[in-house]
């Protein structure tokens, strides 16, 4: 600095300047750096955590569709145990041919609902499987298999026209009852109990 024309008295103010400017700059370019090394990992520790959560998202998402797929596959074992006394009489459960007109939507004779026809399917020996097959003949002369518990209830039928006033009107709350066990919709059994209304009020 001597050289350049500088005075003496000038040479050390001017080198701490010197240094203390490079170092302040320095000092500013390192503490960006460790601002800019930070933020990084900030930022990489938030992305890991938001994938994390996605993943653990993904995978209770995947066990809640198990579960509803195992819901709707074994609806008895999730049903709610409702807490009610224990009943105390009888429970009348129509014949498995009656359960299957109903739970099919199909016309069935109000026979099997009616005291007589639950008493006959009741006492008649149960069969093992009610969906075996026997062979029948029809009306026509030809043979074809039939289900077991059809034939059955078929046997001991009393056609609606030829029940008296009183076994309709048995048959009327047990039928209305076996609808709603088969999981008929409400406005459907509505209408059977509007129309069993209308019929016994009927003048």
């Amino acid at each position: 600095l001597a050289d350049c024309g500088i005075d003496q008295l000038f040479i050390v103010p001017t080198l701490e300047y010197v240094w203390r400017d490079n170092n302040t700059e320095q000092k500013e370019s390192w503490d960006e750096k460790l601002c800019q090394e930070a933020h990084a990992i900030l930022e990489a520790e938030r992305l890991a955590a938001e994938e994390a959560i996605l993943r653990r998202q993904v995978v209770a998402d995947e066990l809640e569709l198990v579960k509803q797929e195992e819901q709707k596959k074994y609806k008895n074992k999730y049903l709610p145990i409702p807490n009610t006394a224990i009943p105390t009489e009888t429970i009348i459960i129509p014949s498995a041919y009656a359960m299957n007109k109903l739970r099919n939507g199909e016309y069935c004779e109000l026979y099997y609902f009616t005291h007589q026809g639950l008493a006959k399917d009741e006492s008649s020996f149960p069969s093992l499987d009610n969906d075996a097959l026997m062979l029948t003949k029809l009306d026509n002369g030809t043979h074809s298999f039939i289900a077991l518990s059809s034939a059955k209830a078929k046997a001991s039928l009393v056609k609606d026209k030829d029940l008296s006033w009183e076994e309709v009107g048995q048959a009327n709350l047990c039928m209305i009852n076996t609808m709603r066990q088969c999981e008929w919709a409400s406005v459907c059994v509505q209408m059977h109990i509007n129309l069993w209304l209308a019929i016994e009020t009927h003048e």
